[in-house]
Order: C-alpha cells, then sequence, then structure tokens
C-alpha cells in the first residue's frame, strides 16, 4: 500500500474465490482476508447465468464509488483473444453470490488444485514443501495437488541432500509427462 502511496501507482491482484464460504462477495476472495481488505475496489467475474460462454464483472466492494448493483456483460473469443462488452445489467449481491455458487459448483477439487498450481508456478520454480503447506491452508488435499502436479507435467528437480525438492512448470514445447 505504501508504496501504491508513495508512487501514484495502482496494483491490480488477481485471485480466486472460495467455494460457498463467506457472506458476501468480497469476503470470498481466496487467501487472506487482508487481500480484499487492503484494497479500495474488488472486482468480481462470475458466469452469467443468461448466457452460457458469458461472464458478468461487478463491483464487490468499493471505496471510492458506490455499491449500485451494476454488472457488465462480456464474453472473451477470438484468435488473439478479445474482449467482447455486451451491455449492462443490475444484479444484487444475493444474485452474484448465487451464481459464483452456481460457477464454482462445476468445478472440481482438481480444477482448482491445477489452477492454483499453475499460479504458483507460472513465475519461477518453487519448492516443494511452500507449495504443499500453502495448499493446504486452501483446502487442498495432498492427493488432489499430486494429481494437479501429474495434470499439469510439473517437473521436479532435488535441490540438495537436505534441502527438499523444487516444482516447475515444464518449459514450452516440453511434453507434459516429462517430469524427473
Amino acid at each position: 500500500r505504501e508504496i501504491a502511496e508513495e508512487s501514484g501507482a495502482a496494483f491490480l491482484l488477481v485471485a480466486h474465490t472460495r467455494k460457498g464460504t463467506g457472506s458476501t462477495l468480497a469476503n470470498r476472495v481466496l487467501g487472506s482476508v487482508a487481500f480484499a481488505n487492503l484494497a479500495r475496489s474488488v472486482l468480481i467475474v462470475v458466469r452469467d447465468g443468461e448466457a452460457p460462454t458469458g461472464r458478468l464483472l461487478a463491483l464487490a466492494k468499493s471505496n471510492v464509488a458506490p455499491l449500485d448493483g451494476r454488472a457488465y456483460r462480456f464474453q472473451l473469443e477470438g484468435d488473439p483473444l478479445r474482449v467482447l462488452w455486451r451491455g449492462e445489467c443490475f444484479k444484487s449481491e444475493d444474485e452474484l453470490l448465487a451464481l459464483l455458487d452456481a460457477g464454482n459448483a462445476k468445478r472440481s477439487a482438481i480444477d482448482d488444485a491445477v489452477s492454483f498450481l499453475r499460479d504458483e508456478l507460472r513465475d519461477a520454480p518453487a519448492r516443494q514443501s511452500d507449495i504443499e503447506d500453502r495448499a493446504k491452508r486452501l483446502g487442498i488435499s495432498g492427493r488432489t495437488l499430486q494429481r494437479a502436479k501429474q495434470s499439469l507435467g510439473v517437473r521436479s528437480r532435488k535441490l540438495g541432500l537436505d534441502d527438499g525438492w523444487e516444482w516447475s512448470l515444464p518449459r514450452e514445447g516440453e511434453a507434459k509427462n516429462a517430469s524427473a
């Protein structure tokens, strides 16, 4: 926060949402509640119940604008991918929570674990023990994490006799099952 205030920069944090817990949209942000509490605004994306490939972008929390129930319809399509804005609609927080729960019900534990692991390893390799600790805090079981690791083709590398293991995503073009 201090860096943002001193530099005048804005920061964007992208996070997943929890399944079925939290009575407000902002409380559904996965990870520490501090993420949502610290933010000036929290935007949420949910599946649009009226369009199978559509999504809604809505304000879940704001210190700078009113929460008026306005949501913006959009969908992603094309190659290269582009956002097609489809207009606005109004949804109550309860309606958005219901859409969020309906969308989350379609995701499996393995889907969540794959997303988690991809996010953890996107920028750099990480220690296996650190990943397992964070996964456990998020409710991802060890077995599910291993299945996600296999699904993504995550590579394992021994760091030293007493230093444990490091995981990394496969390099581009590398076979998914090339885990060492």
